[in-house]
């Protein structure tokens, strides 16, 4: 699957995430941080995310036993195109950005599978998700705002 987009779009369908996902993204910012991609379930227990924080790339995923947070070496906030390309198997996730080597880890915990629903948010979230607690521990970020970038 593969997104390019200038703004914020929320998604009613994208294919399963329950066993394994595998997304590419192309972007380009100048902002230090944000939300590229994020979904939950109904009790934010489970979710999936993709953002910025302090110009690096964050992938984040929780099965409900345990977050996995994998982080790029380098920050990709230079206002130039890239392509990240991000998923999971079961509980190995995985993030590469230009084609380089991926980071790879395992989520903690006995879980295996993701269950989130629709809607999905690509380039940024609602304001109630960003009010939310266990939403901006999810996403590390939302200080003051976790928006589009641009």
């Amino acid at each position: 699957m593969m997104f390019r987009s200038n703004g914020k779009q929320v998604l009613e369908r994208l294919s399963d995430f329950t066993f394994r996902t595998n997304i590419m993204l192309e972007f380009k910012t100048t902002s230090s941080g944000g939300v590229m991609l994020y979904a939950t379930d109904r009790r934010k227990t489970d979710t999936v995310s993709l953002f910025m924080k302090d110009g690096y790339l964050v992938f984040a995923f929780d099965c409900g036993s345990g977050m996995l947070y994998l982080q790029t070496d380098k920050k990709y906030n230079d206002g130039k195109w890239h392509s990240v390309e991000f998923g999971r198997n079961q509980k190995t996730g995985k993030i590469s950005v230009d084609g380089g080597t991926p980071q790879e880890g395992l989520s903690p915990g006995p879980t295996r599978s993701l269950n989130v629903r629709t809607p999905y948010f690509v380039g940024g979230i609602t304001p109630e998700l960003q009010s939310h607690e266990k939403v901006k521990k999810h996403l590390q970020v939302c200080e003051p705002q976790c928006n589009v970038l641009t």
